[in-house]
């Protein structure tokens, strides 16, 4: 685990050296252990180490047997041990026990087929000597991060826009395009960011420069196609089984201490408890404690803890209010706006365990491989209303739009969550989930936002959101949903908050359920397999049944996150009105009465209203706290 940054192009050594260090400096916390650099005429490589592999002899940049290719690794990559034994059979000479020598080897025999021989997480740079080109390649699912910037003949990239902002010359201009995907999702889609001409290269994708010119190609495109051979329960609960087990096997590699987060539900307990059988000692587990009782899972925790005969460590967290320092390192090691608040327990449950551990697991991705969020039977539900007739919808929604504005109406949530699944079932496609997950629905930015181009990104078909792969046809609807997040949420949300926060801490994250091996048997289940009737991840709940305490399965979904509306103080109205009166960068974009809105209703509502519940009235406003914030931050303008 590392952070990387480089570049190339006909920029003086001297000035290339330089540069490449500053940044290389701002990704310390990625890798506080070593740091290594390599530079030649054309080009220049360094990173900063987390030595997790190989702590003799696996620092980086590493090069093939005669110093003409240099490679640099963030990630692990959890078949290396036998990626290695194939490349030495085919003649390659290794110097160290490290992953990452594996990639430099393997590019000499595979090319731009690199990225489909690793299974692992990873974003990896290598600069070949011998014509000045580089290529770089992101893990499948996008668990490690990878920015760049383009201009003329030069290209420069990092793991983290803090230290891209480093090389001189970038000018930092919001994409106003980005920014209207931004408030009507919370993300921007890959390539863009919210920083013109900064580009994110996608996960599955590899990027080769050379001569000047950019190609990125995918490398990996997710389909789902049930298989005959898992038809039948039994087979498909085996076939879990034994990939998850694998997945756990192979992700315990590690030279350095290793532990798992556990908040009690059934992805990390199952994770935890194939860790522990698959575990001589104890193993170390890590679980937050809220003083809410409805965020709180610590006590299932500690009974699958329990259960498992883990080692067990609790972290508080105290509903003491809102600080502008929790926004202000979100944005700092994310270096975008990021509207998960639980960024902020993550950031604490990866300094506690840090303390003892370099390296834990998790359960990220259970709900994308198995189907498990909430609003996949809304969407389903959703897509059943959306057969209607066009007029049917048009005369229901119109029905329900005044019983849904009138404040403290009994029954007005319920008429309100009607109105938008009608709302949303009126649009197209998949558009119609990009209507559920939607922030600020279009009618409330074209009130919020004054830029045309704004409007019409968020406004708009959304294609950059919701294009599906060729072949998609023949997926059930269930599965197009689940490829939405997939796409969207995960790679922009969930895992950049895992990566940021928990590298904030110097600490390692790993996902078993998002490995290659896990990811293809989950591709191949028939959806009964999956949902069945209005709860998810059937299948993976029978693999975890013999194996966990029979609460974790009666218990309602609930996760590592902090109760929002408690943060509520006199400090975050302060911080926020301060932010939204000075209007940085993109916020000129947004009216003044908009953000005023905003503010009134994300720091008034106490209960859900008609017009909007307490959750979305929190979420739009540290929306854009977090927009302003970044803005203010980054010195980011029109």
């Amino acid at each position: 685990m590392c952070g990387i940054c480089g570049a190339v192009g006909p920029v003086p050594p001297d000035d290339l050296c330089q540069r490449v260090e500053r940044m290389n400096c701002a990704l310390t916390h990625r890798g506080p252990d070593s740091q290594g650099s390599f530079v030649d005429k054309g080009g220049a490589l360094a990173m900063r180490r987390l030595a997790i592999i190989d702590l003799q002899t696996g620092d980086q940049p590493i090069s093939n047997e005669n110093g003409t290719v240099w490679v640099i690794l963030n990630g692990e990559i959890y078949n290396y041990v036998e990626l290695t034994a194939d490349l030495d059979r085919r003649g390659h000479r290794f110097k160290t026990r490290s992953d990452t020598e594996a990639i430099v080897h393997a590019y000499e025999e595979y090319g731009e087929a690199t990225p489909q021989h690793l299974e692992g997480m990873f974003a990896f740079a290598i600069y070949d000597a011998r014509d000045g080109s580089l290529f770089m390649a992101r893990d499948r699912f996008g668990e490690k991060p990878l920015f760049y910037w383009r201009n003329g003949d030069t290209l420069v990239f990092s793991s983290e826009v803090r230290s891209l902002l480093e090389w001189p010359g970038i000018p930092r201009k919001v994409d106003q395009e980005a920014l209207g995907y931004y408030l009507r999702v919370g993300h921007t889609p890959c390539p863009l960011t919210l920083l013109r001409d900064v580009c994110e290269l996608p996960p599955a994708s590899w990027l080769l420069w050379r001569d000047g010119q950019a190609t990125v190609r995918p490398y990996y495109v997710p389909h789902y196609e049930p298989s005959p051979n898992l038809l039948e329960d039994g087979a498909a609960i085996e076939a879990v089984r034994s990939a998850l087990d694998k997945a756990v096997r192979r992700q315990m590699r590690s030279d350095v201490p290793l532990g798992a987060f556990l908040s009690g539900g059934i992805d990390s307990s199952t994770v935890v408890a194939l860790l522990q059988a698959n575990s001589s000692r104890p193993v170390k587990t890590y679980t937050l404690q809220n003083e809410d009782a409805a965020f709180d899972e610590s006590d299932l925790a500690a009974s699958v803890a329990r259960h498992l005969g883990t080692e067990h460590h609790v972290v508080p967290v105290k509903n003491s209010g809102f600080s502008p320092d929790d926004v202000w390192r979100i944005v700092e090691h994310v270096g975008m706006p990021l509207i998960d608040e639980s960024a902020i327990p993550a950031y604490l449950l990866s300094k506690a365990a840090r303390q003892e551990v370099t390296v834990c697991l998790t359960g990220d991705g259970g709900d994308e491989m198995f189907g498990g969020y909430r609003v996949f039977p809304w969407g389903l539900t959703v897509h059943r209303i959306g057969r209607l007739p066009s007029p049917l919808l048009t005369v229901a929604g119109a029905a329900l739009a005044p019983a849904a504005s009138i404040p403290l109406m009994p029954g007005a949530s319920f008429m309100r969550k009607a109105k938008r699944a009608f709302d949303a079932a009126s649009q197209p496609g998949l558009q119609q989930f990009v209507t559920i997950n939607s922030i600020f629905l279009p009618s409330e930015i074209r009130e919020l936002a004054t830029g045309p181009e704004v409007t019409n990104a968020a406004c708009g078909d959304t294609h950059r959101i919701v294009e599906l792969p060729e072949g998609a046809s023949s997926w059930s609807t269930f599965r197009t949903l689940m490829y939405y997040r997939l796409k969207n949420n995960l790679p922009q949300i969930m895992l950049v908050k895992g990566d940021r926060m928990s590298m904030a801490a110097s600490l390692e994250l790993r996902a078993p359920l998002l490995d290659v091996a896990v990811a293809d048997v989950a591709s191949k289940l028939p959806d009964k397999h999956l949902l069945r009737g209005k709860v998810g991840k059937h299948v993976l709940r029978e693999v975890a049944r013999p194996l966990l305490p029979e609460a974790v399965f009666s218990h309602p979904k609930t996760g590592f996150g902090i109760p929002l509306h408690r943060y509520r103080n006199d400090a975050l109205a302060d911080f926020a009105q301060q932010l939204f009166s000075e209007r940085p960068g993109p916020l000129e974009l947004l009216s003044p009465q908009g953000l005023s809105n905003v503010l009134r209703l994300g720091l008034s509502r106490s209960q859900d209203h008609a017009d909007i519940s307490v959750y979305r009235a929190l979420t739009q406003l540290w929306t854009l706290v977090q927009l302003a914030a970044w803005a203010h931050r980054f010195k980011v303008a029109v």
